[in-house]
């Protein structure tokens, strides 16, 4: 065998000074030399004839974890296509609510269902009673919206597990439940047994009290998945095909950036994308970001254009990124 080759859904992601491959099928990235990752690049196989010794060594450590494998003809096996393409209007929605909604959850509901929408998150900036959450995520069990998310603030005493069990995570929509300002950091499972249905309560000590909480960057929000990947080489990873709904109903690409595009108590969601400028910030992708275009995560990463460090340059780095590329280190 003279080559080593890459499988298909593994691709190399070059930085300034380091390099990684992405597994878009298992949801996995490894670093790699940067010098071995051009290669890669390149042809998306190395040739094992040069006998280098690190060479071989990092080839048959790849193949022993399957990220590749030895072959006579690479040029049989290329990379998959990272085109992107959604059928919908919009694929997510960010809905906030303060203390009680400011506009009507049914019409909104409707109104993603006809974009198109498939999972929606939900932020509670206040403590309130489980039964309103329920009457909430009921709101769409006629939808076509496939996966919701909570984000709330912790209360032991509101949100006890036999609570939560009993009057939340019966619905077969409901993924995962962020429990903000906890004092302890925990991933805690619940099956549904007759349907294997998992929802899963992630309880942090950090706090999200407001829109302004939102942007952070770091490890733990890596996205290692084909769709995520396709789209951040095409789009803003953050905002294409998103909108939100603020606490006070506004309608924008995202609660803490400040252009808005009208009330959904007047608005119809369809005539706010309808605007040219609208679609501004989503075509943003991390290839065009200062910083970001340099940084070997760019395609796993999410992004933020509200919380930038230049706020006359849209093409700002994220201001709450503490990663330098140049480096290789995190802040």
């Amino acid at each position: 065998m003279k080559y080593f080759n890459l499988h298909a859904n593994c691709i190399p992601v070059l930085g300034a000074k380091n390099a990684i491959i992405c597994d878009v099928f298992r949801e996995r990235y490894v670093q790699v030399p940067l010098e071995v990752a051009a290669l890669f690049k390149k042809d998306h196989a190395i040739s094992l004839l040069q006998e280098d010794a690190d060479i071989l060594e990092l080839a048959r450590v790849l193949e022993q974890d399957d990220w590749g494998h030895y072959t006579d003809n690479p040029e049989l096996f290329p990379p998959i296509s990272l085109t992107y393409d959604y059928a919908g209007k919009i694929s997510n929605c960010i809905i906030d609510i303060q203390d009680e909604l400011a506009y009507p959850i049914k019409s909104l509901v409707a109104q993603l269902n006809e974009l198109g929408c498939s999972g929606v998150q939900i932020r509670f900036f206040s403590v309130v009673d489980v039964s309103y959450i329920n009457d909430i995520v009921n709101s769409f069990t006629d939808s076509d919206i496939r996966f919701i998310e909570l984000a709330l603030q912790y209360d032991a005493i509101q949100y006890k597990k036999d609570r939560l069990t009993d009057k939340l995570f019966h619905h077969y929509r409901l993924k995962n439940v962020y429990f903000f300002s906890s004092p302890f950091d925990d991933v805690v499972v619940f099956n549904k047994e007759a349907s294997r249905h998992v929802v899963k309560a992630i309880y942090s000590t950090a706090s999200f009290g407001s829109e302004n909480d939102c942007g952070n960057i770091s490890e733990h929000n890596f996205n290692v998945n084909l769709q995520h990947f396709t789209e951040a080489h095409n789009f803003n990873s953050c905002l294409n095909c998103k909108l939100s709904v603020d606490k006070y109903g506004d309608i924008g690409n995202c609660p803490s950036m400040k252009q808005r595009f009208g009330n959904i108590n007047t608005v119809d969601l369809k005539d706010a994308l309808s605007e040219p400028s609208f679609w501004v910030y989503p075509k943003i992708k991390k290839d065009e970001v200062s910083v970001c275009k340099d940084c070997e995560y760019r395609y796993i990463c999410v992004d933020c254009r509200a919380f930038i460090q230049n706020g006359y340059d849209p093409y700002s780095k994220p201001a709450k990124c503490r990663y330098n590329p140049y480096e290789g280190e995190w802040e």
